[in-house]
């Protein structure tokens, strides 16, 4: 029976949360929904994680054959997840950029039309000021409730739901069968060596992909 907790493998990829997560603030900032405050807090979540490199999983090396199935298993999960987690990020990064294009250019046109309507006020409100008025109060109104709809319009567009690949499903179940079938076959130190080696690497793998991420969510956030 397999009951210690220390060999227990956990495939976890950090980004697999936090980037929909910290993409979906980006979004609820580019629509209004939160502040940049809220903002620069998702963001400093999104790269607060670290680890002590160890020896990289690819020089990891033994002679127990049971050691180096789970070793070559371990590999296989970190590419899975390596390129899960890229496709995740690029498809949350051509979300946020979407809305932000669509976003920015409604609204651009919106701006344009709020200042004819403030030029026109300002030109004619000393011929009649009672017409000028209403009709640049009905403007203001009218401005008001495209922007609404706009932003309503892009609340509504559904995010980005990547799932696992059953590529990562199935490499992730075989290391786990077996690293538990390995349980008193090896020598718990070596699997516990292992597997920090490889929880490390599950890490390490992701940094490029969270910086990458980072640097273009936060380019939304200055805009």
């Amino acid at each position: 029976m397999f009951v210690d907790t220390r060999l227990h493998i956990s495939v976890r990829p950090y980004l697999e949360y936090v980037i929909p997560d910290t993409g979906l603030v980006i979004r609820n900032v580019l629509l209004g929904d939160c502040s940049r405050a809220e903002a620069l807090a998702a963001l400093e979540r999104c790269s607060k994680y670290d680890t002590d490199r160890e020896t990289p999983l690819s020089q990891f090396n033994t002679d127990d054959d049971s050691l180096n199935e789970i070793h070559m298993l371990a590999v296989r999960v970190c590419t899975h997840t390596n390129e899960y987690v890229e496709t995740l990020k690029h498809a949350w990064i051509e979300y946020v950029s979407s809305v932000s294009t669509a976003v920015r250019r409604e609204t651009r046109s919106l701006n344009d039309e709020a200042i004819t309507a403030k030029a026109v006020y300002d030109r004619y409100r000393s011929v009649a000021p009672d017409v000028v008025e209403t009709e640049y109060r009905q403007e203001v109104q009218r401005i008001s409730v495209t922007l609404d709809h706009i932003v309503n319009k892009y609340r509504e567009l559904k995010p980005p739901n990547i799932e696992r690949p059953s590529s990562l499903v199935d490499a992730t179940n075989e290391l786990k069968e077996c690293f538990s079938n390995a349980y008193r076959q090896v020598h718990t130190r070596e699997l516990i060596k292992l597997k920090s080696i490889f929880e490390a690497h599950m890490l390490d793998i992701q940094r490029p992909i969270a910086a990458s991420f980072l640097k273009r969510m936060i380019k939304f956030v200055e805009r």
